[in-house]
């Protein structure tokens, strides 16, 4: 996860091209709900550029939400911000299969 001055850009390398991807925050105000979100499939994977909120009033560290993936299950994400072109600590990166609310009643 990329932190640039106006935008955050979330780059994922699955092995195959994502078509649409979506980005959901759990925290208000760190992502313009409202704004596009622009995606650029990659060969393996995909770049996902979300815009900063306007109300985000101070730098954060990590980045948590549900991704939604054209052909794949939901995922929660847990993911550092660095500046572009920073080294990545790929261990400090958190995504998870999400449990669908179907599967969850079902237990």
């Amino acid at each position: 996860m990329d932190d640039a001055k106006d935008s955050f850009v979330l780059s994922a390398n699955l092995g195959h091209q994502v078509s649409q991807a979506v980005f959901f925050p759990l925290a208000e105000s760190q992502i313009d709900n409202a704004a596009p979100q622009k995606l650029l499939p990659t060969a393996a994977g995909f770049r996902l550029t979300l815009r900063k909120s306007a109300q985000l009033l101070k730098p954060i560290e990590r980045l948590k939400g549900v991704l939604i993936l054209s052909a794949d299950p939901a995922y929660l994400i847990d993911a550092p911000l660095s500046k572009p072109g920073a080294t990545k600590n790929t261990r400090d990166i958190g995504i998870y299969a999400a449990q669908s609310l179907k599967e969850g009643q079902q237990k």
